[in-house]
Order: C-alpha cells, then sequence, then structure tokens
C-alpha cells in the first residue's frame, strides 16, 4: 500500500516527507549527482491531528548517488540497486549501486547500527516535480553476516564448506523494509564559492546547466533571508563554500509573487 511502510511484520503510516533534495555541484565525482530524502512515520492507528511528542516515531533517511544524470526530469524510470550488473564486465562500478539507507525505528538498540542495507530504488513517472517511487531494502543479521562472509572467503579460497551450511536457516535471517509512494523534489543545496557577489544567481545558473532546472521559487543563501535573499557575509559559509538553497516553485510563491 502506497505511503505504508513495512518493517518485518510491523506497518507504519507516513505522517511527513521532507521531499528529495538534488546536492550540487558534482564535487565528490563528476559523473554522479547526489540526492537525499527523508520520511517519518508513526504508528497507523495515529490520528493525523494527534501530536507527535510521546508518540513512537519511525524516522529513516537515505542519499543516493545518480550516475548519468543531466536532466532532474530523468531521474523517472532510474533503478538503483545494490548488486546489479556483472562483475566480469569492464564498465562494472561497485560505487553505482542502491542507496545508502538509515533507518531508526523507536525502540531500536542503540548500539545496533542504522545503517548496512542492501537497496533498490525503482523510480516511476512523474507528474509535475512528484515522481513515483518503490524502495526494498534487507540486513542481514549479525550473525548471518559474519557466517556468510566466512563461507564466501572458503569459497575464493577453495575451502571445504560445512556440510550443514545449506540447511541453516538463520543465514537469511535479517530485517526488511519496503516502502513505495510518491516524493517531490523540493529543492536544490548548491555550494558556491564565497567571494561571489551573487551566490543565488551562481547556484541557479550552475543548477539549470546540470540538471536542466528553471521553475525556482523562494532562494536564499543558508542563513540568510528566506523571503528577499538577502544575507550576511559570514552566512552559509562552510568547507566547502557557501551553501545556497533554491527551492521548486510552489504555489505559495506564485500567489506571493501576484501580491507583490
Amino acid at each position: 500500500m502506497a505511503d505504508l511502510l513495512q518493517f518485518n511484520a510491523q506497518s507504519w503510516k507516513l505522517r511527513q516527507s521532507e521531499g528529495l533534495t538534488f546536492i550540487l555541484p558534482r564535487s565528490r565525482d563528476p559523473d554522479r549527482v547526489y540526492f537525499n530524502a527523508e520520511w517519518l512515520f508513526v504508528h497507523p492507528d495515529a490520528k493525523d491531528e494527534d501530536a507527535l511528542r510521546g508518540q513512537p516515531l519511525f524516522h529513516m533517511n537515505l542519499i543516493a548517488a545518480v550516475p548519468d544524470l543531466h536532466d532532474w526530469r530523468d531521474l523517472a524510470g532510474r533503478t538503483l540497486a545494490d548488486g546489479d550488473g556483472d562483475p566480469n564486465d569492464e564498465d562494472y562500478d561497485l560505487s553505482c549501486g542502491g542507496p545508502d539507507l538509515f533507518a531508526y525505528p523507536p525502540g531500536a538498540d542503540p548500539r545496533q547500527r542504522a545503517d548496512g542495507w542492501d537497496t533498490q530504488m525503482i523510480f516511476g513517472g512523474h507528474d509535475d516535480y512528484e515522481f513515483e517511487f518503490e524502495l526494498r531494502a534487507f540486513r542481514p543479521s549479525e550473525r548471518a553476516s559474519t557466517a556468510n562472509r566466512e563461507l564466501q572467503v572458503k569459497q575464493v579460497l577453495g575451502e571445504k564448506l560445512p556440510p550443514d551450511w545449506e540447511g541453516r536457516d538463520w543465514l537469511n535471517e535479517g530485517d526488511s523494509l519496503s516502502f513505495s509512494g510518491r516524493i517531490r523534489l523540493e529543492e536544490f543545496l548548491c555550494n558556491v564559492p564565497v567571494n561571489t557577489a551573487q551566490p543565488i544567481e551562481w547556484a541557479k545558473q550552475l543548477t539549470r546547466r546540470e540538471l536542466k532546472f528553471h521553475e525556482f521559487g523562494f532562494c536564499h543563501v543558508n542563513g540568510g533571508d528566506w523571503f528577499n535573499g538577502s544575507f550576511k557575509p559570514s552566512d552559509g559559509i562552510g568547507k566547502e563554500g557557501r551553501l545556497v538553497v533554491l527551492e521548486v516553485a510552489s504555489d505559495y510563491f506564485y500567489e506571493r509573487q501576484r501580491k507583490r
């Protein structure tokens, strides 16, 4: 069911989505563009008007690298998955896989890592700025992961396998997760040179060139004024430059433009 997260035998209802955020420039890898997304889920019986405080909450976020994406609309129809391709193919790239997923169910053991998932994310069509998608993930238990690594090493070295290893059901034990629905492109985060006099326009030009996006809404330097774009010299400065937030145009943005 759309907007319903399935985590093992539990179901969780979507309460809040932060949407999809592209990250520019392609400083980590010129052939890929990164995006992140974040969701918050509540118990299926929770009412929309219920306050979040005191409720069990399930947080989930991911970050993904999309190869050869030069138009934001071409995200439609793409599949990002771990284990795809032939390792013997000279073009096979281990770094081009599924998203890095971080899941935080309520009551989870704080010693357990939130990552370690094998993931597959499939994008369907898009309508305006919304994309259909399906996310599936599996994370083996600690003992299953350890045992499978040991078996792989034995196979590579040609060592004899334990006679009962195929009958060990727990070799496949672990957590499973699935979620499908729609996600809206919300914004672009762009690091621009600190000394540029017009950081917002620089970021817009970068986004037009890299992802062919043109319909900008409210845009601001991180820490600056959200509406008029003004900023202090110290706003948005980090290790990689000055951070600019470019929002996708919304109905509220166009309404304010008409009133001005």
